[in-house]
């Protein structure tokens, strides 16, 4: 099940990467249960690479929405998120230390909690269209 959503998930990213990486990722992230580790590690690697830029748009986008308290609050909640998101995946990676899985695991789940954490970033852009709602944030 795993092998199967990394292979789904190079296979959705596999366009955006670059023409000048040491094997063509959009031909070896198709076929990701082929690949050998090093290359199976690029896709993983680099889809997270994307993963996390898209995160920290949607955060950028979200701090220059928001009043300066709210500023600070999300700029503290957003450290203390990357923080637990490091240690808990690094704790969910303990099955397979030492083993050559072992960085796959822990960047699939850095790759897997950072797209909820856009998708949450991305909700409280939305409240800035609906003012009634209380669990939003202050917008300038």
């Amino acid at each position: 099940m795993k092998a199967l959503l990394l292979f789904m998930v190079c296979l959705i990213s596999a366009p955006s990467y670059s023409a000048t990486s040491k094997f063509d990722m959009s031909v070896a992230c198709s076929e990701f249960e082929n690949l050998n580790n090093y290359e199976q590690g690029q896709c993983i690697g680099r889809q997270h690479e994307e993963i996390d830029e898209e995160m920290a748009k949607t955060y950028r986008h979200l701090m220059s929405k928001v009043d300066k308290q709210a500023k600070i609050k999300l700029r503290d909640a957003q450290r203390a998120w990357i923080k637990f998101r490091d240690t808990n995946c690094d704790f969910e990676g303990t099955g397979t230390l030492g083993g050559s899985a072992h960085s796959w695991v822990v960047t699939s789940c850095k790759s897997r909690v950072t797209v909820k954490r856009t998708e949450e970033l991305r909700a409280w852009l939305l409240c800035e269209q609906d003012e009634g709602n209380l669990s939003c944030p202050r917008f300038k």
